[in-house]
């Protein structure tokens, strides 16, 4: 396992662990490396840590691609590619659906702690995961091909979190 792959496994099993004893399915999934929770009523999705060096260190305008940045603790993600979401199950399947129609790259619209809205784009990696189901799944999203990622370049080679 490379060291890089590290840390987005970490990631994941805090992520789960976070979720509690929720039934799951294991899918690839596209993730920003981004520690936090789920807002109630459709919120967001509030950072309370970031993975070093993963894909929300590496934040881009739409704009202008020269412009970088990258996702702050307390900062909330407030739509994946326009869209609000007020789950786990919600947040994982847009950020796959945003993957796979932005074929690589993903907008997050992102609210800082002063209350100020901006866009970013943003280059997830992708794993497996086990992901919450909650009743009927939103939307149908197949497995997806990962684009690769220079600093997680074997995270597809990971095995499976131990449950």
């Amino acid at each position: 396992m490379s060291r890089a792959a590290i840390p987005i496994l970490f990631a994941t099993l805090l992520t789960a662990a976070a979720r509690g004893d929720e039934p799951t399915e294991t899918r690839s999934q596209a993730l920003l490396g981004v520690l936090g929770d789920v807002l109630a009523d459709g919120q967001g999705f509030r950072v309370d840590g970031l993975i070093e060096d993963g894909p929300a260190t590496r934040l881009t305008r739409p704009d202008n691609p020269k412009a970088v940045g990258q996702l702050l603790e307390g900062d909330t993600v407030v739509r994946i590619d326009g869209k609000k979401f007020g789950s786990w199950r919600q947040w994982y399947d847009r950020l796959n659906v945003a993957y796979r129609a932005g074929k690589g790259t993903v907008r997050i619209t992102v609210r800082t702690a002063d209350g100020r809205e901006s866009d970013w784009l943003v280059q997830p990696a992708v794993t497996d995961v086990d992901v919450p189901l909650e009743g009927v799944p939103l939307i149908a999203v197949p497995d997806l091909d990962p684009v690769p990622d220079p600093v997680f370049p074997k995270v597809r080679d990971l095995p499976a979190p131990k449950k």
